[in-house]
């Protein structure tokens, strides 16, 4: 049996029983099993946006390591502000 990347498990005959309450239920992970294989995980929506926001800020880490020898200047808030409306 692989390894099972979450806090508890459920077959998936269980789970279409009463999907609610699973869902309902989830502290963080739930693997879905089928036998002895993972099908698929459940997350909790909280889960979910802290995975999102990481690696959201995994691709900005990496614009600024891009970034990071390139020339600076500066520039005031409102010229960027007239710069994008147009003005």
């Amino acid at each position: 049996m692989a390894n099972i990347h979450a806090n508890a498990s459920i077959d998936i005959s269980e789970l279409k029983i009463n999907p609610s309450s699973v869902i309902a239920a989830i502290d963080s992970s739930v693997a879905v099993l089928e036998g002895d294989r993972t099908v698929a995980y459940l997350v909790s929506a909280a889960e979910w946006e802290a995975i999102c926001n990481a690696l959201e800020d995994f691709e900005l880490a990496k614009i600024v390591e891009e970034r990071a020898g390139e020339e600076t200047m500066i520039v005031a808030l409102d010229e960027l502000f007239r710069a994008r409306r147009g003005f």
